[in-house]
C-alpha cells in the first residue's frame, strides 16, 4: 500500500512538472488539439455570454427590455427638449401665475390708494371753497324773500337811475358805501322811506368777499378805488325776487348795457351783441359773488402723480366746460365763439350747465328755459 501511494505521488509530481512525460494516451483528445489561447478566448466568450444571459434575466423579470428602456429615456430626453424649445405663452402665464397674481394684488392697491388720496384732495377743494363762499343757499334764499319787493322791474329801474345820476360806467369803480347811498335814495324815492334793502349785511358779506377775491386789501368796502359798478350791480341782483329766466335776462341786459359804451352815441342804435368774452367776464362776476355751486367750481388740474390733484376753475375754463355740456342746445355762433354772438337762451343754457351751474339750476331736471 505504500509503495502504491509512493508512487502514485511519484505519478502525480511528475505530470504537474513535467505534462510532456505524461502518456499521451492518458490525455483527452479535446485538449490535445485545442491551445491554450484559444481556451482563453472561449472562456471570455463563455463570461460575456453569462453576463448577458444574467442581465437579460433579470431585466425580463422586471418587465424592461434594453432596447425599450433605451428608448423611453431617449424619447422623454426629446421630449423634454422639445418644450423648453417651444413653451407656448401659456406656458409662460402659468409658470409666473405666482407674480402675476401678487402683481395684479399690488397694483390694485395702489390704485385704491391713489383714488383715496385724490378723493380727499376734492373734498378737501370743495370744504375750502364752501368757507369761502360768503353766502350759503338757505341765506341767498331768504335774502331774497326778504326783499320780495324788488322785482326785475324795479332792479332795473335802480341801474339805470344811477347811471343817469352819477354817469358811472358799469366798467368805472365805485365805492361801495356811495353805490350803497344812491341805491337807497332811488328806493326811497319809488315807495318812500321803508322801502329799503332788508338783510342788508348779507350783501355786505358778499361784496366783502368778492373784494378779497379781486386780491384788494382787507375788505375794501371803505376803499377809495372801490369795485366795479358792473360787479355791484351782480351782487345787488341776489336781492331781486323773480324766476330764473327773468333774473338771467336782467343779468343779459347789463352785458349789452356794457356793449353800448363803446357803440356811437348818433343815429339809432340797436342792442348790441354779446360776444364770448362778455360771457366769460359774467361768469366770473357769478362766481365773484357766491352764486356758482362749488362742486361747478372744483376742476382737475396738470398734477395727476402720486394722486389727482385739484383746483378753482378759471371763468374761461368754466364758460369752456359749459359749452362742452351743452353744445346740443347751444347755438352754432355761440359754439364758435370768439366775436359770434350770444343770445338770451345761450347765455341761459350755459349759467344750466353742468360746468356752471349758476344758483344751482344744473340741478333743476325740466329742460324749459321759460321757469
Amino acid at each position: 500500500m505504500t509503495v502504491i501511494r509512493i508512487a502514485s505521488r511519484t505519478f502525480i509530481r511528475s505530470s504537474i512538472t513535467c505534462p510532456a512525460s505524461r502518456n499521451s494516451s492518458q490525455i483527452p483528445a479535446s485538449f490535445r488539439s485545442v491551445p491554450f489561447s484559444s481556451l482563453a478566448k472561449k472562456s471570455a466568450k463563455l463570461t460575456i455570454n453569462a453576463k448577458q444571459t444574467l442581465r437579460t434575466t433579470i431585466q425580463g423579470r422586471v418587465g424592461i427590455h434594453p432596447f425599450k428602456r433605451n428608448l423611453a429615456t431617449d424619447t422623454a430626453k426629446t421630449g423634454k427638449e422639445t418644450t423648453k424649445k417651444s413653451k407656448t405663452p401659456g406656458d409662460v402665464f402659468l409658470d409666473n401665475l405666482g407674480t402675476i397674481f401678487l402683481s395684479a394684488i399690488g397694483l390694485l392697491i395702489l390704485t385704491l390708494i391713489r383714488s383715496s388720496y385724490g378723493t380727499s384732495n376734492k373734498t378737501n377743494l370743495r370744504k375750502r371753497i364752501e368757507v369761502e363762499t360768503a353766502l350759503d343757499p338757505f341765506e341767498m334764499d331768504d335774502l331774497r324773500t326778504a326783499n320780495d319787493q324788488i322785482s326785475p322791474e324795479i332792479f332795473r329801474e335802480i341801474y339805470m337811475s344811477l347811471r343817469r345820476k352819477h354817469g358811472w360806467t358799469l366798467s368805472q369803480k365805485v365805492d361801495y358805501k356811495l353805490f350803497v347811498s344812491g341805491v337807497m335814495q332811488v328806493m326811497k324815492g319809488m315807495k318812500g322811506d321803508e322801502f329799503t334793502v332788508q338783510l342788508g349785511h348779507l350783501l355786505d358779506r358778499v361784496v366783502a368777499a368778492a373784494a378779497e377775491k379781486n386780491q384788494e386789501e382787507e375788505v375794501n368796502v371803505l376803499g377809495e378805488d372801490g369795485l366795479e359798478f358792473r360787479l355791484l350791480l351782480v351782487a345787488l341782483s341776489l336781492t331781486m325776487k323773480s324766476s330764473v329766466r327773468d333774473r338771467v335776462e336782467v343779468l343779459y341786459e347789463i352785458l349789452q348795457d356794457s356793449e353800448m359804451e363803446h357803440n356811437d352815441m348818433g343815429g339809432e342804435m340797436k342792442a348790441p351783441a354779446v360776444r364770448e368774452k362778455d360771457v366769460i367776464k359774467m361768469v366770473g362776476y357769478l362766481q365773484q359773488t357766491s352764486q356758482l355751486v362749488p362742486d361747478a367750481q372744483i376742476v382737475e388740474s396738470d398734477v395727476k402723480y402720486p394722486a389727482q390733484e385739484y383746483k378753482v376753475a378759471s371763468p374761461v375754463e368754466l364758460v369752456h366746460f359749459g359749452k362742452e355740456m351743452k353744445k346740443d342746445e347751444l347755438s352754432d355762433d355761440a359754439l364758435a365763439g370768439g366775436e359770434m354772438e350770444w343770445t338770451c337762451d345761450d347765455f341761459h343754457h350755459l349759467l344750466r350747465s353742468r360746468g356752471v351751474c349758476a344758483w344751482g339750476e344744473c340741478y333743476v331736471k325740466t329742460k324749459s328755459l321759460r321757469q
